[in-house]
């Protein structure tokens, strides 16, 4: 492998990047609106944004704090979904840490000033020069802390989403390959729009195979029957309590609307 395979081996996609750029601009636009006396106009009177107004402007930084929590949950989900080669190399885990820690040092840093009597209270009872040092400590701490738990959490919910995915795919896959199928194209037909299916483990259609129904997949827990041009013809959901395939009438199949899958012997 040479340097350049070597580095986009390591390197995070361009999602990553882009969500991290997004991240950081909102941060930055949050301390430049709640922290360092930026304004939109007079911050008495109202504005509008897109013909949508505002009775006071300074509704513009809990704007920006929803973005970015937004944002934050959309980085955490952009980091997740890396290779593990990706999530193993050490400046990677450095930069990620750095960029959630700052961002939610932004949002942990707003919401005590601007939503509690946190700072009210420490100045009433500490020497303001103890508490101008000690209080951005401890707020880039608890940032830490929570960046390390909220990714903890977050890789765990994607785990367990991942798991739910992939054990509902076995289903289906046990129940097209274990079982003849009849494939309704047209239910104003009658018989005449029917025909039987046989789905092979190996992707392909058995029976029933012609240039519409050539091969068929599992796409986001969806049957996608295949055609001959490598193209969706159809698409279906599965129906586990009825044992049935409904398809999902999507303008990008090719197929008839309304199709239905249903077990040749019926419901087990």
């Amino acid at each position: 492998m040479d340097e350049n395979d070597r580095t986009a081996f390591l390197s995070p996609s361009e999602v990553y990047y882009k969500t991290r750029r997004t991240c950081l601009l909102l941060g930055t636009l949050q301390v430049l609106a709640s922290f360092a006396g930026a304004k939109i106009g007079d911050m008495d009177e109202g504005f509008s944004v897109f013909h949508v107004s505002f009775d006071n402007a300074i509704v513009i930084e809990y704007v920006i704090s929803a973005g970015l929590a937004f944002s934050i949950w959309h980085f955490l989900a952009a980091w997740n979904v890396q290779g593990r080669s990706v999530k193993e190399f050490a400046f990677n885990i450095i930069d990620f840490y750095i960029t959630l820690t700052l961002c939610f040092f932004v949002l942990i840093s707003f919401f005590v000033f601007k939503l509690t009597n946190i700072p009210q209270f420490l100045e009433a009872n500490l020497q303001s020069s103890i508490l101008d040092f000690a209080l951005p400590i401890i707020l880039a701490v608890i940032s830490g802390i929570v960046s390390r738990i909220g990714n903890q959490t977050f890789r765990r919910f994607i785990k367990r989403t991942l798991d739910r995915l992939y054990k509902k795919e076995d289903r289906i896959v046990r129940a097209l390959t274990n079982n003849a199928w009849i494939l309704v194209f047209d239910s104003q037909k009658g018989k005449l729009g029917t025909k039987k299916i046989q789905f092979l483990s190996t992707g392909e259609i058995g029976e029933g195979k012609n240039h519409n129904e050539s091969h068929w997949r599992l796409n986001n827990g969806l049957l996608e029957i295949i055609n001959d041009a490598n193209k969706v013809f159809s698409r279906f959901e599965y129906n586990s309590q009825k044992q049935e395939f409904s398809h999902t009438n999507d303008s990008d199949t090719l197929s008839l609307r309304n199709q239905l899958l249903t077990l040749e012997n019926g419901p087990v």
